[in-house]
């Protein structure tokens, strides 16, 4: 969890946390941190004012690799060009609170040791902890982006303690999605099928559902399908994704990451089947110039492929990986979620009609209750040491 104590032969700054009920290792966005800074000199200090700031700090980080061509000339004096590796760096502040400690100002005896309390609540609409670099392979020694969040104390004026400063990094985890879901309707669209790009060869009416475009970490999303083939074109596989895809800046200059986070394959059915020549002859005929029965044969089509969405006969449960970043639009971060519906029409060179959906993925709405960092062994270490009450 980071770096928790600044030790040296003339002092020691450590910082705690309160151990959490749940065991689990994160802090939840608009929870409670409740600690204390320990402090330890091993030298007389003479009174005077001594100040113990502490503070709670996020940013968003960000390193960027690129490249870029130069010219040169060679020892030939000839004119070349070659490919060089840069990078850039940036960093954006989204959250900075101070933690009220105390002051001491009758002076410390050599071996003396202090505890100053503190509790903060953090903001709930904060982002979750994050690394992400652009081979999904962990490491900086390439492009990469980070949000971190740290609590830092201070010792100022003391002149003694040769450490002044400690910093502990804490693992945050954004609030709990809502509980109510947010389903999405994709109404039934006619698509055309082309050849070659502009040779048609029918169309193909598709539809869909998701139950909830607001899934959690480790969850389930489910999506129900339907589509009319009227085209010369079987149907070959009709697959939903998931994908992912962060993408982070500084200077002008960006990275990005991208995987498939899931997928899977609709049932094929009846209504995949290709038209004959003769269906399809008919059908166009008919297009050209539209009576009452082709247009209410329309409409029993979208009603057909909405009664099969609503029923729930073509379903499948795309589960999301509980590694999944959070979605997240910041200032040099960015991280997107999309389904995408493909249908794949037999044949080289044919168009193959889709339809994509944004979802938001974060944390479970299961998930809740006070979350800490500390065990009670590293508590333990510091018992009974004098309490300063914050001022």
């Amino acid at each position: 969890m980071g770096n928790s104590k600044s030790k040296s032969t003339s002092g020691t700054l450590s910082i705690v946390l309160d151990p959490c009920p749940t065991g689990k290792p994160h802090i939840l966005a608009g929870q409670t941190i409740s600690g204390s800074l320990y402090a330890q000199s091993t030298a007389r200090i003479e009174p005077s004012p001594i100040n113990i700031d502490a503070y709670l700090s996020g940013k968003e980080r960000s390193r960027v690799r690129y490249t870029e061509t130069e010219s040169y000339t060679d020892s030939q004096g000839n004119s070349r060009s070659r490919t060089k590796t840069s990078y850039r760096y940036a960093d954006r502040e989204i959250l900075r609170m101070t933690i009220p400690l105390a002051q001491i100002a009758t002076g410390v005896d050599a071996g003396a040791k202090y505890r100053f309390p503190f509790q903060i609540q953090l903001p709930p609409d904060l982002p979750g902890s994050m690394f992400c670099s652009e081979n999904h392979r962990g490491g900086k020694s390439g492009g990469y982006c980070e949000i971190e969040y740290k609590i830092k104390a201070e010792l100022k004026g003391s002149g003694r303690i040769f450490n002044y400063k400690v910093e502990r990094v804490i693992d945050v985890v954004s609030a709990p999605l809502p509980p109510q879901p947010v389903p999405h309707l994709i109404p039934p669209v006619k698509q055309k099928v082309n050849f070659f790009g502009c040779f048609d060869v029918g169309t193909i009416t598709m539809g869909a559902r998701v139950e909830n475009t607001r899934v959690g970490k480790g969850e389930t999303a489910s999506i129900d399908f339907a589509c009319k083939n009227q085209s010369r074109r079987g149907i070959d596989r009709v697959e939903a994704t998931i994908t992912e895809e962060v993408e982070w800046s500084a200077g002008g200059q960006s990275n990005r990451m991208k995987r498939k986070l899931a997928s899977r394959t609709f049932r094929p059915d009846e209504r995949w089947v290709k038209l004959s020549k003769e269906e399809m002859r008919s059908l166009k005929s008919s297009s050209k110039c539209p009576t009452s029965t082709f247009r209410n044969e329309e409409q029993s089509i979208l009603e057909e492929i909405h009664r099969a969405i609503h029923d729930g006969e073509n379903r499948v449960a795309l589960d999301i990986a509980s590694s999944s970043y959070q979605s997240y639009l910041g200032a040099l971060i960015k991280v997107n979620h999309h389904l995408k519906i493909k249908v794949f029409t037999s044949g080289l060179c044919t168009h193959n009609p889709k339809v994509r959906v944004p979802l938001y993925i974060g944390t479970p709405s299961s998930v809740g209750g006070y979350q800490g960092t500390a065990s009670t062994t590293e508590q333990s270490q510091y018992d009974n040491i004098p309490t300063v009450e914050a001022i």
